[in-house]
């Protein structure tokens, strides 16, 4: 993709533009706070701040502030997409290379909505504007022969997190909570019941993360613009990466993955970009 002038890219856009101010992530005693505005104040949010509670065993000091902002990133960057077109101001600099990344990214989370019915909307999605010194990426020390897991109970997590262990990998088992009001997949005994069961069974550690990520806003302000996905649909998955990213580096582990559930996912095409 090539980066157009400013004046070219949103000038051709009919709906407002959204500026959306990310604030410096906060830790503090095993609980990761994020917050922003949005400016107009977006209908999409109920409120502007999520929070990943982690368990009390749990060390979060290695994890360097370098990967919370990008924590931050990856949990928030289908949103852009969903408000496109909007500058999202950062008070710190990723770097010409890694802001062209989260661009193409959002970029292509915006090519997903519109495949799926929502509002054609020409020009980039989103622009990142940096301000402060640069955040650059840091190495976090780890080991190669453990592995996190995003483990629900489902089969798919329940395959994974074998072939895992077959494999030597010894995997931590890592459980995202985030309910939802409108939903009992994560508020049954099942899922605590095979989470235990497993755990036991092939001698390995487990922990849970809770996170209001997922009321903060409405699941339905995708589908007013007629997009076929809801807001979970687009940015739960984003929340998985992020939270195994966090629980990863806090571990020591090189290594996270996540059953992909491939038997409802497909590739397709469109203007020469793959979904």
């Amino acid at each position: 993709l090539v980066r157009a002038p400013l004046a070219v890219k949103f000038l051709t856009s009919s709906t407002p533009m959204h500026d959306v101010l990310l604030h410096e992530p906060e830790i503090d005693q095993g609980t990761a706070s994020f917050s922003w505005e949005v400016v107009p104040q977006a209908d999409l949010y109920y409120r502007n701040n999520f929070q990943l509670s982690f368990a009390p065993e749990l060390d979060l000091s290695p994890v360097p502030r370098a990967l919370w902002w990008r924590i931050m990133l990856i949990c928030l960057h289908t949103h852009f997409a969903i408000l496109r077109p909007c500058r999202v101001q950062l008070p710190i600099a990723l770097g010409e290379g890694e802001r062209e990344f989260w661009e193409r990214l959002i970029d292509n989370a915006a090519i997903q909505i519109e495949t799926y019915g929502g509002q054609h909307r020409p020009g980039r999605a989103a622009e990142l504007i940096e301000s402060g010194p640069t955040l650059a990426p840091v190495r976090v020390e780890t080991s190669e022969v453990r592995a996190a897991v995003a483990f629900s109970g489902g089969k798919d997590s329940l395959v994974l997190t074998g072939l895992l262990s077959e494999l030597g990998q010894r995997p931590l088992l890592v459980m995202i909570t985030s309910p939802v009001q409108w939903a009992n997949d994560q508020v049954g005994s099942a899922r605590h019941r095979a989470r235990i069961h497993v755990a036991r069974e092939l001698s390995l550690d487990a922990i849970e993360v809770r996170s209001d990520f997922r009321t903060a806003w409405d699941h339905e302000f995708s589908h007013r613009e007629g997009c076929t996905l809801g807001v979970h649909e687009l940015s739960d998955l984003a929340l998985y990466h992020g939270v195994i990213a966090a629980v990863a580096a806090a571990s020591g582990i090189g290594r996270s993955f996540m059953a992909s559930e491939a038997n409802l996912q497909y590739n397709g095409e469109r203007d020469g970009k793959v979904l």
